[in-house]
């Protein structure tokens, strides 16, 4: 992350400094539990998908 500085107080310097560390690690929080959240819907739709599977083979089945 870029921090842009500008001429002012040391004090809203400071401020600066802190808020981009604090976004920081908001932002790779954020990136964590987006992966861990896809991960768990790509299980979900490979689940799904197996069963769609299973139900068209007793349905192939069926017909016979």
């Amino acid at each position: 992350m870029m921090i842009k500085w500008k001429k002012q107080c040391e004090f809203c310097n400071k401020n600066l400094r802190m808020k981009t560390k604090i976004e920081a690690i908001t932002n790779k929080r954020s990136e964590e539990k987006n992966r861990r959240l896809n991960g768990e819907l790509g299980k979900l739709s490979e689940t799904k998908q197996s069963h769609s599977d299973k139900m068209e083979n007793k349905n192939q089945f069926s017909f016979y």
